[in-house]
């Protein structure tokens, strides 16, 4: 398929360029980004499509950013991961 040939960097940005507005429509989202998965601060050797939100708290099953996104809409098995990070309150100067 078209996606063999990507790397994991092209996958995880063209993941986030198809998800950016949806995941920015979810509750304390501010702003949505490509970078290092981390569990429990530590980083997992993978990308991710990084969400920024304000602050981390627990939300509606319906408001929860899912785990993993489609690259592609065809893409079923080849998700890429989400990673939620608490950056704090951001303001236009």
């Amino acid at each position: 398929g078209a996606t063999r040939g990507m790397t994991q960097r092209e996958r995880v940005c063209a993941a986030r360029n198809r998800h950016v507005r949806r995941l920015l429509d979810y509750p304390g989202v501010v702003w949505v980004g490509v970078g290092a998965k981390r569990t429990a601060g530590r980083r997992t050797g993978r990308l991710a499509v990084v969400v920024g939100v304000g602050q981390k708290r627990d939300v509606a099953p319906e408001a929860t950013i899912p785990r993993r996104l489609r690259h592609r809409v065809w893409s079923l098995r080849r998700r890429v991961l989400t990673d939620v990070v608490e950056s704090g309150r951001i303001v236009a100067l």
